[in-house]
């Protein structure tokens, strides 16, 4: 483009006023000395010429405007390189898959199970068809440190539903589920002893293979051990379970954070563990479902637990226990799930006690009397079953 068609408007006029004016001046002069009159004319009719030409065009479009109508291509003596488009970037899809590690078992009967981190990428509520899912869920055993806790705690029983077996699974509620306390007892107890794997497929098969996750701590740490689920000399099972427990699980699984999808429950010893953590932190669970469970934590007499749990001091062991705990809390949304046998004499007695202690705080409580049977595990699994099948709307499956 020449170089006019840059330049302000009033800068082109003013040219070629100047130019015009400096033709005219020169053919006066020539003309009154009269010498190389005819070329002189030439170059004065020249300037004028120009001038004329640029007035005209200034006239028409001004100069530096750009020019209206259809643009009109100009030739080139060789043609623009064409300008490059970038390829895509190259979206890698993120996924999860835990895996079944065939060797080293650290339960009999039980595979240990490889889960990896779970990717941020992937928190989001993926609802997939039931045809493409697995038949049945996952029981293996996992080992979570205590990190924070510094507990020694044996490796942890989880159940992965067949919604949380894919690539890109969709967010789960959370069970943290404990066993009770004997000789031998251990988290594989909800396993071998009642019936985890097929209890919560039942509830996947009801739900298009969405269930729960299932994650059983090992809150007893030796075959004969009972620390109590509390922070003492014996152990710090509490700060194991709030934090260790909970940061692994939030790191690792696939599951829902709002607190109304996380539940607490357990037998016997362990029904005492889910009545003091979901009373003392309701801000993280909102149900809990409490079999067979004893007023306060216990470690052989009420002597031993408070000399061993808490160096003798009697007022401390009170405010641990859960009793004290809602006496002095008032609760708001939360779910409270008791059962028993029909046919304990021991732990029986119990049941309607912390029901009222609960109701009296604000909690809504469900009772429950498992017919014919006593304080053993075919019982404590019609009643985890019986609690599980009523949370199955508030869990949103």
């Amino acid at each position: 483009m020449p170089l006019v068609h840059h330049l302000p408007a009033w800068i082109g006029a003013a040219a070629a006023v100047v130019i015009a004016a400096a033709g005219v001046a020169l053919i006066a002069v020539l003309l009154r000395r009269r010498r190389r009159l005819a070329a002189s004319f030439t170059v004065g009719a020249t300037l004028a010429l120009v001038a004329v030409t640029v007035v005209a065009s200034v006239g028409v479009h001004g100069l530096g405007a750009q020019p209206t109508g259809t643009p009109v291509a100009l030739a080139t003596s060789r043609s623009a390189p064409a300008t490059s488009v970038p390829p895509p970037p190259v979206v890698t899809t993120a996924t999860w898959r835990p895996s079944v590690l065939h060797g080293g078992i650290d339960y009999a009967r039980i595979a240990r199970v490889h889960v990896p981190v779970f990717p941020r990428a992937l928190r989001g509520d993926v609802v997939r068809k039931a045809h493409e899912l697995p038949a049945h869920g996952l029981v293996g055993s996992v080992r979570i440190p205590g990190t924070v806790s510094h507990y020694a705690a044996r490796a942890a029983v989880i159940y992965l539903p067949p919604a949380a077996l894919v690539p890109q699974p969709r967010l789960l509620p959370l069970v943290v589920m404990f066993s009770g306390q004997s000789r031998g007892a251990g988290p594989y107890d909800p396993v071998w002893d009642g019936d985890l794997g097929p209890m919560m497929d039942a509830i996947a098969a009801r739900h298009h293979g969405v269930a729960p996750i299932v994650v059983v701590p090992d809150q007893l740490g030796s075959f004969t051990g009972n620390p109590m689920c509390v922070d003492s000399p014996l152990g710090h099972v509490a700060a194991y379970v709030m934090h260790d427990v909970r940061a692994w699980v939030l790191r690792h699984l696939p599951v829902e954070t709002d607190r109304t999808t996380w539940t607490v429950a357990g037998f016997s010893e362990g029904g005492t563990c889910s009545i003091q953590f979901a009373s003392e932190h309701p801000d993280v669970f909102g149900s809990f479902v409490d079999v067979s469970g004893e007023r306060a934590p216990l470690s052989g007499t009420l002597e031993h637990s408070i000399a061993a749990g808490f160096h003798g001091d009697a007022r401390a062991y009170e405010h641990a226990g859960p009793i004290w705990v809602m006496a002095h809390r008032t609760y708001s949304d939360e779910e409270a799930y008791f059962a028993v046998g029909a046919l304990d004499r021991q732990y029986g007695p119990v049941m309607p006690v912390m029901a009222a202690h609960a109701a009296a705080a604000g909690m809504v409580t469900h009772q429950h009397r498992v017919s014919a049977l006593s304080h053993n595990w075919r019982m404590a699994d019609l009643a985890f079953t019986w609690g599980f099948h009523a949370l199955e709307a508030r869990w949103r499956l």
